[in-house]
């Protein structure tokens, strides 16, 4: 079983583990941490955000859950979505499941174009 840390770092979220279940989240954009509370939500984690920490109080789920979780119709095939590396993030949810945590260490390293 995948620890939350290892399944946001998977998924592309820019989260520093303070401890277990505890996530720093001032490297991450509005618009990602929007898309990761939905997410949670909607697999009913409960959780606490104060301050830019996140506080995971439910246990971790499969992996497979989590990216069902996140996963949705059409995710990842959107026509004319870019963003300048050098200025932006990527969106999370705008990317494919199975590639944004790749796309995220990219764009972290200066390493796209």
């Amino acid at each position: 079983m995948k620890t939350w840390n290892q399944l946001f770092v998977r998924c592309g979220w820019v989260l520093v583990e303070k401890e277990r279940d505890v996530f720093v989240c001032t490297n991450e954009t509005e618009i990602n941490l929007q898309f990761l509370f939905q997410s949670l939500d909607k697999a009913n984690i409960r959780y606490h955000f104060n301050q830019r920490m996140l506080t995971i109080l439910s246990p971790v789920i499969s992996e497979e859950q989590w990216l069902e979780t996140v996963d949705y119709e059409h995710r990842g095939r959107g026509e004319g979505l870019w963003f300048d590396s050098s200025k932006d993030q990527p969106k999370i949810h705008e990317l494919d499941p199975f590639i944004s945590g790749i796309v995220r260490q990219l764009n972290d390293w200066d390493m796209l174009p």
